[in-house]
């Protein structure tokens, strides 16, 4: 079997529950079928709407202080020149940072969030959105806007125009990092994504890093997904969560002379996925990409029954596919994927095996799909059975 035990902070266990969470600025809504609904920013789709007619969806962007809004325009063809179509329109908090921080809570792993709002009406909704224990660590900037941001999607799912207003995020600073020390300090983990400034992400993992605290790291997009990597303490990031777009991103930051798109792999999402992220698991720890209605693949020198986390490390790289099943009665899509990611974490938090660790992210996305909310008033109780249940997997070989 393998080289090295991986061993970290003291307070993974019992009583150390509490992940610090880190996310910023604007990121691109993760949409998809079925249960991993936490992919591309390219072509997603949105198969409930009706396929005879033309729909244009204002989506909100998903970010930390973002307030969900969208509008459907039912016309045959919908023209974007400045005239007024009738529309319904729905406010919600929502957003990456807020919607894993509020299923975490939910799971039973109340995160410490780091973030700030302005002190406008959204911020004060956002704050209340989420437990005590977590908005107690917001910035509310006095005279500031809470960002908010809105994206047309066309009847496939393709991201057309985006509005934003982000500009509180640049207060996100490695000062406000380094002045909450003592939260990664005596984190059991970190949640980190790439909306950050490259030298807020370079001090979150310094820390990290001086502290022995494991840092798992959400890409967001694929012109950032790379963020950590320009920095000297990347190999902090234990776990990653990229989609495919982001995956090859990340991997031609480690191997500059790779083609951009392996062609015996191109045709083929799961094969191209896998080829990716094993060789990106030479150098990352833990990689599990999620590929829509694919389901998703992880790719790490361990086995299935291996905790995600202080395992003992394999001398290969185990390729291992889940795949999902398709939803075609949802209600809403907007936070499977960060219910997936939440309920990956909670296993984590827990030492749960791999296996189980993707049951319990499986369920909590299907839970998001039948509500109109980004995160449901109720995710599961902690009685459910895929708390002790083990996902299907299909093992790869290339």
């Amino acid at each position: 079997m393998g080289a090295s035990k991986k061993n970290y902070n003291s307070n993974w266990g019992e009583g150390g529950t509490t992940p610090a969470y880190f996310l910023t600025q604007s990121k691109k809504m993760k949409a998809t079928n079925g249960e991993c609904a936490r992919i591309t920013v390219a072509p997603t789709r949105l198969r409930r709407l009706r396929p005879t007619r033309r729909l244009v969806h204002l989506l909100p962007d998903e970010d930390v202080q973002n307030f969900k809004c969208y509008e459907i325009l039912r016309y045959k063809r919908s023209t974007l020149d400045g005239r007024i179509y009738p529309c319904r329109f729905s406010y919600s908090p929502g957003g990456v940072g807020r919607n894993i921080c509020d299923s975490l809570s939910k799971l039973g792993h109340v995160p410490k969030f780091l973030s700030a709002v302005g002190d406008d009406y959204q911020g004060t909704i956002l704050s209340k959105s989420i437990p005590l224990q977590s908005s107690n660590f917001l910035k509310v900037l006095k005279g500031r806007r809470t960002a908010q941001c809105i994206i047309v999607f066309d009847k496939r799912g393709d991201c057309r125009l985006l509005m934003g207003d982000m500009e509180v995020h640049a207060e996100i600073s490695p000062k406000l990092i380094q002045e909450n020390e003592v939260v990664i300090k005596t984190a059991p983990l970190v949640v980190l994504d790439a909306n950050l400034s490259v030298e807020s992400v370079e001090e979150a993992l310094k820390l990290a890093t001086k502290y022995s605290i494991p840092v798992v790291f959400e890409p967001t997009d694929v012109e950032i997904a790379d963020k950590p990597f320009r920095t000297p303490y990347w190999k902090a990031v234990k776990l990653i969560t990229p989609n495919l777009n982001e995956l090859r991103h990340i991997t031609s930051t480690f191997l500059e002379n790779r083609p951009n798109k392996p062609i015996s792999y191109k045709s083929n999402t799961v094969e191209e996925a896998a080829y990716l992220a094993k060789q990106l698991a030479g150098y990352i720890e833990n990689v599990i990409v999620t590929l829509g209605s694919s389901g998703v693949l992880v790719a790490r020198k361990a086995l299935a029954i291996d905790p995600f986390l202080n395992y003992q490390q394999t001398k290969e790289v185990h390729l291992r596919h889940y795949p999902c099943t398709v939803v075609k009665d949802f209600v809403n899509v907007s936070g499977a994927g960060d219910c997936l990611a939440s309920g990956i974490i909670a296993g984590v938090l827990r030492g749960l095996p791999e296996t189980q660790c993707l049951s319990i992210g499986f369920t909590a996305a299907e839970t998001a799909l039948y509500t109109q909310s980004a995160v449901p008033d109720k995710i599961f109780e902690q009685g459910h059975q895929c708390w002790n249940t083990s996902a299907k997997f299909e093992t790869l070989q290339l």
